[in-house]
This record gives structure tokens, sequence and C-alpha cells, in this order.
């Protein structure tokens, strides 16, 4: 049961980080915009899409697990989740910053540029 308490804990831990690094992230967006009174509207669409992304993300985990010595197109499917991922929150960012597709998509690249590399330091840091 030690390894599943770490493992929880991890988890825990790296969802508290995301929650605040998207809080902090798109607020800096909509400042830098001048749109700061559009917080709680872009948080619930973020929390949201990305809530509900990352469960269909855990749902194939659990039904569809990659094995690495086997030919598996599963790992393609985590890759189109990705870029689904990013086109949405990159929707989500154009519409609350009144900016371009391009660069929602960029924005959205950004986040989970950072948020993949914060995670990296935080294990590191903590569980190392």
């Amino acid at each position: 049961t030690e390894p599943l308490r770490t493992d929880l804990w991890r988890g825990f831990l790296g969802n508290i980080f995301d929650a605040c690094l998207i809080a902090v992230y798109a607020w800096g967006w909509l400042a830098l915009r001048k749109y700061p009174a559009r917080l709680p509207q872009l948080l619930t669409a973020l929390f949201g899409a990305l809530g509900l992304l990352s469960l269909v993300l855990a749902l194939m985990w659990a039904f569809m697990p990659i094995r690495l010595a086997a030919e598996s197109v599963n790992g393609w499917w985590v890759i189109v989740l990705f870029a689904w991922n990013l086109l949405v929150i990159g929707q989500i960012f154009r519409r609350a910053l009144n900016l371009g597709a391009a660069l929602g998509l960029l924005i959205s690249l950004g986040y989970f540029i950072l948020s993949g590399l914060g995670a990296a330091w935080m294990h590191a840091l903590l569980f190392s």
C-alpha cells in the first residue's frame, strides 16, 4: 500500500500544482490583454475542459494500456488526445483574449510546456 499512497500523493500534488499554474498563466494573459474581469469565466472553461479531457485520458490508460514490447496503436490515441487538448484550450484562450486561432494555439502550447517542465521540476525536487 505504500507505493499506492506515494502515487496518490504525487498525483494530488501534481493536480494542485497544475491548477495553480493554469490560474496564474490565465491571469497573466488576461492582465496583459487588459481583460482581468474575464478570469472567472476563463478559469471555469479551462478547468472544465482540462478536467473532462483528463478523464478521457484516464479512461484510455485504464482500458487501453500501452505495452512497450508489443506493436500497438494505443499510443497514437494519447497523441491524438493531446492534439485535441491543445486545440480546445487554444480556442478557449482565443475567445477569452480576442486573438486569432494561431495565437490561441501558441498560448495553449506555452501552458503545456510550462506544465510539463513544472511537473518535472516539482517531482525532481520533492520526490527524488
